[in-house]
């Protein structure tokens, strides 16, 4: 399997945070650097573990992000139980990847911003 690229680790992390913020109506706020370092530490721990999968995505042109951004965002969305995320999205993980990403989001548990 091949390393993200540092760009690839940041379109993750960067997807995942604004999805944090846009669900948890803290736009515009500031993560505490503790909280953004436990974030990152989340992101890069699931993306070493789910890469291959995430190379596998298709990218749509409903978003205009890269498919790193889009799991970020699916990690967060998936990992929160906030009723979309991996599993409802086989047009962009195909329908295996989409439940084994989803398994895998889950065991993370819940995280909250504590802004």
């Amino acid at each position: 399997m091949e390393i993200a690229t540092k760009e690839n680790i940041e379109d993750f992390i960067e997807g995942y945070m604004s999805c944090a913020l846009w669900t948890e109506e803290k736009e515009g706020e500031t993560i505490s650097k503790d909280q953004c370092n436990e974030m990152r530490s989340d992101c890069n721990d699931f993306l070493k573990e789910n890469e291959k999968l995430i190379d596998q995505g298709e990218p749509t042109n409903k978003w205009r992000w890269s498919i790193y951004n889009q799991a970020g965002h699916d990690f967060w969305l998936t990992r929160n139980g906030h009723g979309t995320g991996f599993w409802n999205r086989p047009e962009v993980w195909g329908k295996s990847q989409a439940e084994i990403l989803t398994k895998n989001s889950k065991y993370w548990g819940e995280y909250y911003l504590d802004i």
